[in-house]
C-alpha cells in the first residue's frame, strides 16, 4: 500500500529558535527509508517566496498570481511517497 507523507517544516521563531527538524534530520530520515527498499518517490518544494497561483477558467483562460502567501508559521516543504505493506509497518 502506498501512503504519502507531507514533510512540514517550521519557520524560525521570532527569538531565532531554530525549527524542530533540520535539513539534515530529512536527509537521513529520507535515507533510511531508501534504505529499507520502500522509497517511491519525493521532492522537496520551493520556498515559500516562490508560491504562485495559477487558475484556469471554464473558457480556458489561465491567470496566474503570486501567492497564496501562508499567514502560519509551518510550511508545506516537501513529499515523500513510500510502499510499506500496511499502516504499521
Amino acid at each position: 500500500m502506498k501512503y504519502m507523507l507531507l514533510i512540514h517544516s517550521g519557520a524560525v521563531d521570532e527569538r531565532g529558535g531554530a525549527p524542530e527538524c533540520t535539513v539534515e534530520d530529512w536527509m537521513a530520515y529520507d535515507k533510511a527509508v531508501r534504505d529499507a527498499g520502500i522509497h517511491v518517490s519525493g521532492e522537496s518544494l520551493a520556498d515559500l517566496v516562490t508560491a504562485t497561483t495559477v487558475r484556469v477558467s471554464p473558457t480556458g483562460e489561465r491567470t496566474v498570481t503570486d501567492g497564496p502567501f501562508a499567514e502560519t508559521r509551518e510550511l508545506l516543504g516537501g513529499f515523500l511517497v513510500i510502499d510499506v505493506p500496511d499502516l504499521d509497518a
